[in-house]
């Protein structure tokens, strides 16, 4: 391989939804109000290939619950040399995500919310802690 430091992500379909958190994906953690739930939404580059949660103030996450939101993703170009394969290393992750689906209105001019975000394998958190859900770990949202 011409770079082995370039990072060649797993995009296989993940088996079932809780696959989605073992492989390659990026995640959200979202508290709207503050002290409340944490909704934990999760995604792989694979076409279809999601995971969401709420974590309930005894800590436990509820699959049960499923959002209303959309994720599209881009990866950097695939080129090919001496018959391997790698990527630019541009991974582009978008997530739709209407305010309805935790129950709240738009955000007000000021308000603040709970938020973290991370990517897995290899793992990076934006506001650094032990799990990007964990109520320690989020960082503020300010609208």
């Amino acid at each position: 391989i011409e770079n082995p430091n370039v990072y060649v992500p797993d995009i296989s379909a993940p088996k079932s939804e809780n696959d989605v958190l073992k492989r390659h994906n990026v995640d959200l953690a979202i508290q709207p109000v503050a002290d409340g739930p944490i909704y934990h939404l999760a995604a792989n580059p694979v076409q279809g290939a999601r995971y969401d949660a709420v974590i309930k103030k005894d800590g436990k996450e509820d699959v049960s619950w499923n959002g209303t939101w959309s994720f599209s993703y881009e990866i950097g170009e695939k080129t090919s040399k001496n018959y391997t394969s790698t990527y630019t290393g541009n991974w582009i992750a978008l997530f739709k995500i209407p305010f309805s689906t935790f129950g709240v209105s738009a955000p007000a001019a000021g308000d603040t919310w709970g938020f973290n975000a991370g990517r897995q394998d290899p793992a990076m958190i934006w506001s650094n802690g032990s799990s990007v859900v964990a109520p320690q770990s989020l960082g503020k949202l300010m609208f």
